[in-house]
């Protein structure tokens, strides 16, 4: 977390924001997938002690927090250039109001599926899930008009 803003730095001035959005997404979900391999029975059945499988999520719980880190300011960054002054505290607010809204209702839903499902089959369908998004939203972060995130003087997008 505190080497991400020098990397985020470093990546933005070399991609534009759909590509990293994309990317960020696309590794994490197949981190996700790997996540739910090492927490899998099938996994941990092959080790006699608990620490080989705990190191193996250890780096890809970093990787995922790294990278996601790295998206975040990138799109906080965007969020800042694009919002004009006079609205920012309005819309991070409701950014975040929504943020908080949902929240609690993922953690509802994920506990529910946890109490018929397997963890590490949950967090598969999550992979899964945001695997299909990012892949269905692919072209338009990659490929398209960026223009409409330039702002003019007057505020109006």
């Amino acid at each position: 977390m505190i080497a991400s803003p020098f990397i985020s730095s470093i990546i933005t001035k070399k991609y534009k924001l759909g590509k990293i959005l994309f990317l960020d997404i696309f590794s994490v979900s197949i981190l996700y997938f790997l996540l739910s391999f090492t927490i899998s029975p099938i996994y941990l059945q092959g080790f006699s002690y608990i620490l080989k499988p705990y190191i193996s999520l250890m780096i890809i719980i970093f990787f995922v927090g790294l990278i996601t880190s790295i998206g975040n300011i990138a799109l906080t960054t965007m969020l800042q250039i694009v919002i004009p002054l006079k609205l920012m505290g309005r819309i991070i607010a409701t950014i975040s109001t929504c943020l908080m809204i949902v929240t609690p209702l993922g953690q509802m839903i994920f506990g529910i599926l946890l109490d018929k499902i397997p963890g590490w089959i949950n967090i598969i369908i999550c992979a899964s899930i945001n695997f299909v998004v990012i892949l269905f939203f692919k072209n338009y972060l990659l490929y398209g008009e960026q223009e409409h995130f330039v702002t003019t003087n007057d505020g109006i997008g």
